[in-house]
């Protein structure tokens, strides 16, 4: 007996979504692969930035920046990461609702947390640009204390305790990690719309 077919599936041969969804599966998968790397050498400079810490309290000459440093890296080692498991899939989830839907039905259920998860990637991207403002800071001549009279945003102002830069250098992860998640949100979305208007709704291995 032959398994009834979804009604809710439309097949249609799309080249220009597979071609879509190809390139940006490819941009994704590279930009995963090197934030990989990236979040691993973050990890190692971490961990040598501890001992460091350690072995120079041990001797009374703690140097203090090393401690906000290493907070630094685990932070964008973290980002980096979170950003990655969303090409991957790999970030917990909740599926109850998944495990106990029918198999045709799965894959409409994989498009939606998809587009649940690309909203929250734009909306990431959204407020990193409110918060830095580029438009404003350029009108101002990248001028921060017009910057500052016209916005009364502090953004480009605050500065490290005791690492000597400012602080946005440090929150440049915010809008790195934004878009990075909406790239790797995207290309899943793509992939789970494929699966249901090329591949009938079958759900993907």
């Amino acid at each position: 007996m032959t398994e009834p077919r979804n009604s809710l599936a439309v097949r249609t041969d799309a080249p220009l979504l597979a071609t879509c969804r190809s390139l940006l599966g490819r941009v994704a998968d590279a930009a995963a692969w090197w934030q990989q790397q990236a979040v691993g050498a973050l990890v190692l400079a971490t961990l040598l930035l501890i001992l460091l810490n350690v072995v120079t309290r041990a001797f009374n000459v703690a140097l203090f920046w090393v401690d906000e440093l290493a907070i630094y890296t685990a932070v964008w080692a973290f980002m980096l990461g979170a950003a990655a498991s969303v090409r991957g899939r790999q970030a917990t989830a909740i599926t109850l609702a998944h495990d106990a839907s029918p198999a045709w039905f799965r894959p409409w259920l994989t498009l939606l947390r998809d587009t649940v998860v690309v909203a929250f990637g734009a909306s990431l991207v959204v407020f990193s640009w409110l918060w830095f403002d580029p438009r404003l800071l350029v009108a101002a001549d990248f001028d921060v204390g017009a910057f500052i009279q016209a916005s009364f945003n502090f953004v480009y102002r605050e500065q490290t305790s005791t690492l000597g830069i400012a602080k946005w250098w440090v929150w440049l992860i915010m809008p790195v990690m934004a878009v990075l998640t909406c790239l790797h949100a995207s290309a899943n979305w793509l992939d789970s719309l494929e699966a249901l208007l090329v591949r009938g709704g079958a759900e993907r291995p």
